[in-house]
């Protein structure tokens, strides 16, 4: 027997491993930790592959550490106190992990505990976080403490071995008894156990301590939920306890940690037990089902993988056992159909989905398959059950056994989106070998990769062969190969996508406009993959933008050379054009006004004057209104017209408004008005505006007192006929004038022609008064009258007359009447005043 077996066996003979706490021992560690000032101290017994701490002060809850990182392994092999100062600095400890972490060992101290009969079993330690030494009595004391545990340890050991020496026959028969059902039970490869309430185990068989690679004395006294995977170890108390309480046989499986760190499963039936003493033991038998777990755990996870595959990708799959003639399919098949998850088909109602043009070729295949084993693979279209047409992918084939076919299986996929897809691309590769504009595509080193009829023709003058090498900057001019450089790649790297105009050589070398469309195609978070590129011929286009704009520049200058005032709104209600005479009418320059509102630029006063021309000219109605405005030349006559614009769709596209100075047209239009309505040879109104006069003075529903007198001249004719035309109208000129002086300036006096005249008295209601105006002028006119340069004549008059009241369209019955009293006055006799009131 070597020293170290030797050790080891006079360890084992004292009977204290994995035993509860004493208070001896707890005392004798407390006193070296005082003695010596640390923080830690202990009794520390060293077995074969631990150290194992029959005292512990200040290592709560560690009972045992491993072997080979005990400090203690080196202080058993000295005869005295064996001292780290600072285990930092010491080549043997510093990479210790119980340096280096938990419970940072810094200073150690550690008597042997030498028993008399020579062996090391263990020591007495201390230990502090901070570096130190001991003081020589400090020593000098825990040697002698160490010694006194010593002596402890040999009286517990003998105190045990007589307690063992008094047993009674019948112990050491039951003893025999349980030796032998010891064997049998160590003899068996499952795991056995039995424990205590509290999971202290107290019986482990040897293939229960090999499992964990343990020793069956190192796991006696042990909890058994050390070697329970923390992820279970709170159901297993639940499941223990539940035995423990109830009676009741279980069996559960769970994980436990086996010597490589793994997780290994093992299926426990676990059952209550009456130990001698009357109180419950668990005992447990387990054996390891690692490998039947991991393959269900497998097998689960495949077919939900697959579920999950077939999901994402479409495919279901399918099985006909022709025994049984039942068919299964996968959920991703049912979801293809859209039937419901209980749904269960024949095979006569799976085929039925096939659409009706797609059924034969479908029949035909399975019929192939049973005949010839042929499998086939189909692109058809099905009807679901919720009436959808789509496009599957069916795949199958036959297994025969004996030469007997026994099953068909297959699968299913929903094609219509690639289908759709494919169709889409086929009728945009037939949109691209048919179009006019250029379509082209290269590779992230511009290399020309693909390009369309139309390209071909302009930019090389022949057909495209894919074999080519083109850089697709050989196909511009010098300027746009500047502006790819500078703008248009640069945008492509970094936003993907450029739209905007550019330059194309052409296979003649005449350089075109264009309009350029290109995409940077890339893989999410990728870089570029590839361009495509269109373009667009347009120099006809350009051709009549330049000719518009010349246009335009022509409109711009008309209306800048114009003296009307111009101005152009925009549908939002802002000026995007103003003429220069509206600028100077302003006072401002035209740059600061486009881009203004109406109201800002015109003020709100004259804002609101203009609003409703405004709002009706934005609602697609012509407007047109005059106002008078001052200015340096005086107050003027505008005429402002709103004329609505219109896009050639037809919609409102604001409006343009134009401002005219119309002060002359309107003065030269009063003047013709008033010549109209005036007799040139007196001055006064003619009948024309005699009535005018009466319509604009009468209200057109509240009448008003008015007296009208008819005035004819006696003896005029005669004067014509014996002095001529220029005498007469001389007279004529006197007999307005004296008939003017006679009357109120709020009287109206007209000659309604030749020697007929008429006098409008407003607001008189009075017969006599009316009457004394009319005598008044057969007593005027009565007086002779002297002509410049000729002959003194006489003349008379007679007055008709009417008092009444009217309202605008009923005077000229109060003149008609006037009328008729004045053929009575003539008739009664010269200078005869007849006047008469009527209701």
């Amino acid at each position: 027997m070597t020293d170290e077996e030797q050790r080891l066996a006079r360890l084992r003979a004292l009977m204290v491993l994995d035993t509860e706490p004493e208070p001896l021992f707890d005392s004798l560690a407390r006193m070296a930790s005082q003695a010596c000032g640390t923080p830690i101290a202990l009794i520390s017994l060293i077995d074969a592959g631990r150290q194992w701490f029959k005292a512990n002060v200040g290592l709560a809850s560690v009972r045992e550490t491993p072997r080979e990182v005990a400090f203690c392994d080196h202080a058993i092999r000295s005869d005295s106190v064996m001292e780290v100062p600072d285990a930092w600095s010491d080549e043997r400890f510093r990479d210790n992990p119980l340096v280096q972490a938990a419970p940072n060992i810094r200073f150690y101290a550690g008597a042997p505990l030498c028993m008399t009969t020579g062996e090391r079993v263990g020591t007495l330690c201390v230990i502090d976080h901070q570096a130190r030494q001991l003081l020589p009595a400090q020593k000098q004391l825990l040697a002698d403490l160490a010694q006194l545990s010593v002596q402890a340890l040999e009286m517990r050991e003998r105190a045990i071995r007589q307690c063992l020496t008094v047993r009674s026959d019948a112990e050491q028969a039951l003893a025999r008894s349980e030796h032998r059902l010891t064997a049998i039970l160590d003899a068996q490869s499952e795991l056995v156990s039995q424990a205590s309430p509290d999971g202290r185990l107290i019986y482990l068989n040897p293939a229960y301590a090999a499992f964990f690679g343990c020793r069956v004395g190192d796991m006696v006294g042990r909890s058994l939920y050390d070697w329970v995977d923390p992820a279970d170890r709170e159901a297993v108390r639940r499941q223990i306890a539940h035995v423990l309480a109830t009676g009741e046989t279980t069996t559960t499986s769970n994980r436990m940690s086996s010597p490589d760190g793994q997780a290994r499963w093992v299926s426990w039936t676990n059952t209550r037990q009456t130990g001698p003493d009357g109180s419950f033991l668990l005992h447990s038998s387990g054996r390891d089902v690692t490998e039947h777990v991991q393959a269900e755990r497998e097998l689960a996870h495949s077919q939900a993988l697959l579920e999950r595959t077939g999901a994402v990708a479409g495919i279901g799959g399918w099985e006909l056992d022709l025994r049984s003639n039942t068919i299964h399919w996968t959920s991703q098949t049912r979801r293809i159909h859209e039937v419901g998850p209980d749904y269960q088909p024949t095979l006569e109602t799976a085929l039925a989905f096939y659409a009706p043009d797609s059924r034969p070729h479908i029949e035909a295949a399975v019929r192939e398959g049973l005949a010839l084993g042929q499998p086939w693979d189909l692109e058809l279209q099905m009807v679901t059950a919720r009436g959808r047409t789509i496009w599957v992918r069916a795949v199958g084939e036959v297994e025969f056994e004996n030469g007997q076919p026994v099953r068909l299986f297959g699968a299913l996929q929903d094609i219509t989106e690639r289908r759709a897809a494919e169709q889409v691309r086929k009728e945009v590769a037939a949109i691209y070998e048919h179009t006019t504009d250029f379509v082209l595509q290269a590779d992230p080193a511009l290399h020309i990769g693909y390009m369309n009829p139309a390209a071909a023709q302009a930019l090389l003058g022949r057909p495209w062969s894919p074999g080519e090498v083109w850089d697709i900057r050989d196909l511009m001019p010098a300027a746009t190969r500047e502006q790819f450089s500078q703008e248009i790649l640069p945008a492509l790297q970094q936003q993907g996508l450029w739209d905007g105009r550019s330059a194309v050589l052409r296979a003649d070398g005449r350089v075109v406009p264009v309009s350029h469309l290109a995409i940077a195609h890339r893989e999410p978070g990728g870089p570029v993959s590839r361009y495509s590129v269109i373009l667009r011929d347009i120099s006809q286009l350009v051709a009549a933008e330049a000719e518009r704009e010349r246009q335009a520049g022509t409109l711009r200058s008309v209306a800048n050379a114009i003296p009307s005032r111009v101005a152009v709104v925009s549908p939002d209600g802002r000026y995007i054009f103003v003429n220069h005479a509206f600028a100077r009418w302003i006072g401002s320059p035209t740059q600061p006004i486009l881009g203004q509102t109406p109201q800002a630029v015109l003020g709100q006063a004259e804002f609101e004057r203009r609003r409703p021309m405004i709002e009706r000219a934005q609602a697609g109605e012509p407007a047109l209104f005059e106002f008078v405005e001052e200015g340096p030349a005086g107050l003027r006559h505008i005429a402002i017209e709103y004329l609505p614009l219109s896009t050639p769709e037809g919609e409102r596209d604001g409006f343009v408004v134009v401002a005219q100075d119309v002060t002359e047209a309107r003065q030269e239009q009063a003047r013709l008005e008033l010549q109209a309505m005036t007799d040139p040879l007196t001055q006064l109104l003619n009948r024309a505006g005699f009535e005018r006069r009466m319509e604009n003075h009468l209200d057109a529903h509240l009448s008003e007192h008015l007296a009208v007198l008819y005035v004819d001249l006696d003896h005029f004719k005669p004067v014509n006929d014996t002095h001529g035309h220029a005498v007469g109208d001389a007279l004529l000129q006197q007999v307005a004038r004296r008939l003017v002086r006679l009357v109120r300036p709020s009287d109206v006096v007209a000659r309604l022609g030749g020697d007929e005249f008429a006098i409008a008295l407003p607001g008189m209601a009075s017969l006599l008064q009316a009457r004394r105006v009319g005598q008044a002028v057969v007593d005027a006119l009565g007086q002779p009258f002297t002509l410049p340069g000729g002959p003194s004549l006489q003349i008379g008059a007679s007055v008709g007359g009417v008092v009444g009241t009217a309202v605008r369209s009923s005077w000229p019955e109060l003149v008609a009447h006037a009328d008729r009293m004045l053929y009575e006055a003539k008739h009664g006799g010269r200078r005869t005043v007849k006047v008469q009131a009527v209701d």
